[in-house]
């Protein structure tokens, strides 16, 4: 009886592991397929950031070529400076009452380039417009005309200006911007964009942990052919969450209990063997003793 209760106890240890071992792959497979679920995630993103940044103003906007951006910026502001220090300048303010004029330029040292200067100029009582002698003026007034001519530096100096106007134009042209301003956008959009790209290579890297996304498909199926084990007996528990942990105590102490059971079993049985022996050699003893008296 001992004996069968060892047995018992060990089938029911072993049913109990089975599971156990069902419910760990099975808590791994939920893992592997977490993180290969992560691992995809993380490439569908590195794809929708790689595709943003294929796209132009943000491809072309390096940090590089913003700098030359700025650079050509700054020289435009500097022939501007140039020209409105070196140039003389011509001041109209309407004195007592509002007053049109119409101002024709000259045509600007570079062909395409517009004048700064406007077509019509409206004031109002006390208003004034100034302007800096560039290129020849011709002022149109009601019945007054005034033409300006500026003095002999001073169309070098409009050249530079609209020549620097020109290179910037052109190279914002190339990265398609219509102004520093969005390049100065689209290249913070870059550097953020390759951040986030960096980041999820990390995260891919982490995840992978050394090994490839073919790899862990690999053990994944692995896991799912070695657990093509019989069931085990009926319990509430899902066998995807994992075995009951206060079962598989019990089913150890249970198998402990059985096996001192039985050890004391032999126990018992080893002394009601050594007793019956002591009562046999004492009756053979007794048999010996009768029988020499009567040979008395």
């Amino acid at each position: 009886a001992a004996q069968e209760g060892v047995l018992a106890a060990r089938a029911h240890l072993t049913a109990v592991s089975a599971r156990r071992d069902r419910a760990r792959a099975a808590a791994e497979r939920a893992a592997l397929r977490s993180k290969i679920a992560a691992i995809d995630e993380a490439h569908h993103e590195l794809a929708q950031v790689r595709e943003l940044l294929g796209q132009s103003p943000v491809s072309t906007v390096s940090t590089t070529v913003l700098r030359d951006l700025e650079q050509a910026a700054q020289s435009v502001d500097l022939e501007q400076a140039a020209h409105a220090v070196g140039s003389a300048r011509i001041v109209i303010r309407a004195a007592d009452a509002p007053v049109e004029l119409s101002v024709q330029a000259g045509a600007p040292p570079i062909s395409g380039e517009t004048s700064d200067v406007p077509a019509t100029v409206t004031l109002g009582r006390g208003q004034s417009w100034e302007s800096a002698i560039g290129q020849r003026l011709a002022l149109h007034l009601p019945g007054v005309e005034i033409e300006l001519e500026p003095e002999s530096g001073a169309a070098q100096r409009v050249a530079a200006l609209a020549e620097a106007r020109a290179h910037l134009k052109r190279r914002l042209a190339e990265v398609g911007c219509a102004s520093l301003e969005v390049a100065r956008v689209a290249h913070d959009e870059r550097h953020d964009l390759h951040a986030q790209e960096a980041g999820l290579q990390a995260r891919v890297r982490a995840l992978l942990d050394g090994s490839d996304r073919a790899e862990l498909l690999e053990r994944l199926a692995a896991l799912g052919g070695a657990l093509e084990l019989p069931p085990g007996p009926a319990r509430a528990a899902d066998p995807e969450t994992g075995i009951d942990p206060d079962e598989w105590q019990r089913a150890q102490q249970t198998e402990e209990q059985a096996r001192a059971e039985a050890d004391r079993a032999r126990l018992r049985r080893d002394s009601l063997a050594a007793s019956v022996e002591a009562m046999r050699l004492e009756l053979t003893r007794a048999a010996s003793a009768a029988a020499a008296l009567r040979d008395q």
